[in-house]
């Protein structure tokens, strides 16, 4: 079986960061439930870095971007970095 580069790297970021592995459908209860790991709360930590740097009044937008910028450092997508950011931070699925 051909596994691609894309595939392959959604794999190797779902075994970094187990929180996207939950599907968008399951209750928000696994969210609560998850423990985070390590590398899950170093990547939280520098995004949250990136969103306190922004002005107070800042929109969501703005946050998505300042969020996606440090997820792109740590190889995930614009989904994927908003997907973690809204699980890990507000322990809710991303619409």
């Amino acid at each position: 079986m051909y596994i691609d580069k894309h595939q392959k790297s959604v794999h190797y970021m779902n075994s970094r960061y187990p929180i996207l592995n939950y599907p968008t459908n399951a209750n928000d209860d696994v969210l609560l439930m998850h423990e985070i790991t390590d590398s899950e709360r170093s990547l939280l930590d520098a995004m949250n870095q990136a969103v306190n740097l922004l002005p107070k009044n800042a929109s969501l937008q703005q946050c998505h971007d300042a969020v996606t910028r440090v997820g792109y450092c740590h190889g995930l997508s614009r989904s994927q970095a908003i997907a973690f950011w809204t699980r890990t931070q507000f322990f809710i699925f991303e619409p």
